[in-house]
């Protein structure tokens, strides 16, 4: 289950990551600069080298631009159950708090945070932690069917994450994907848009 959980987040990192790539990409397109890279191949073959098609420069700035927004959630839950047994009859249900967690990107300036809707499902309580802060957060809405929920703390504390245009994306476009999985404070892989 945690797997699963960890691939939506990572899905939903990625399309937000996307937009701000294409953001910095766009604008830096003009002064985006290759690298040739000498291979460690025999001299016949180094000798042709080739065009790195990355740029480095653009995925570090966005790594500077967007870690900032991405906030880890903690989320409580009382769970109820029985035993299955012949004492079911005769007590009452046990109950348990369940621990869960991911991760949301602030989305506002004024405390408004997406993240999957997993993260927050039956959650009692949601903790946003932020760095070495915690927030108490509220449930705005949530969408099973996209895996999407809004939550809202009441701080102004923390920076939004820089948008761009989800109509401008293009399969084969680099992307990153940025998390902040078990409060790692934020991690950072590259992908490409497939679909």
């Amino acid at each position: 289950m945690n797997a699963i959980k960890s691939l939506a987040i990572g899905l939903f990192a990625s399309v937000i990551a996307s937009w701000t790539t294409y953001q910095l990409i766009s604008k830096e397109s003009n002064r985006t600069k290759y690298e040739v890279i000498e291979t460690p191949y025999p001299a016949s073959i180094n000798q042709v080298g080739y065009a790195s098609l990355l740029p480095n420069e653009n995925f570090v700035e966005a790594s500077e631009k967007s870690t900032g927004s991405v906030v880890f959630i903690q989320t409580l839950s009382e769970v109820e159950y029985r035993t299955g047994g012949w004492m079911d009859w005769f007590f009452e249900p046990r109950s348990s708090q369940r621990i869960g967690s991911g991760s949301g990107v602030v989305f506002s300036d004024d405390g408004y945070i997406i993240t999957n809707n997993h993260v927050i499902m039956d959650a009692d309580a949601i903790t946003v932690i932020a760095g070495k802060k915690s927030f108490e957060a509220v449930l705005v809405g949530k969408d099973r069917s996209s895996d999407l929920a809004v939550i809202k703390i009441n701080s102004d504390e923390l920076p939004e994450i820089p948008k761009g245009d989800s109509e401008q994306v293009r399969v084969g476009e680099w992307v990153l994907a940025v998390g902040n999985p078990f409060n790692l404070t934020s991690t950072v892989t590259a992908g490409i848009v497939s679909a």
